[in-house]
């Protein structure tokens, strides 16, 4: 594998994560589990196995996806009172 292909596969993967990682903010938990059992055996998730490498990524993700979702919550309720 070359240069080129390593960084497309690693933008791909974080294409992945992020995308997976906004789903898991604004279903919850219940996203999550059912992804991690759909998904358990696919090399591409493997970021949702607690001892995998990029699951710290994907926590902070959730987590920035999460306050991103409720600050756009609490701007449509100020705009309704």
């Amino acid at each position: 594998m070359n240069t080129k292909e390593a960084l497309t596969l690693s933008e791909e993967v974080m294409k992945l994560i992020e995308t997976t990682a906004r789903h898991a903010a604004k279903y919850g938990l219940d996203f999550e589990t059912m992804m991690q059992k759909a998904k358990g055996d696919d090399p591409q998730f493997s970021f949702l196995k607690p001892q995998d490498p990029l699951r710290s990524y994907f926590d902070t993700k959730v987590g920035e996806l999460k306050r991103d979702l409720t600050r756009q919550e609490e701007r449509i309720h100020i705009k309704e009172d």
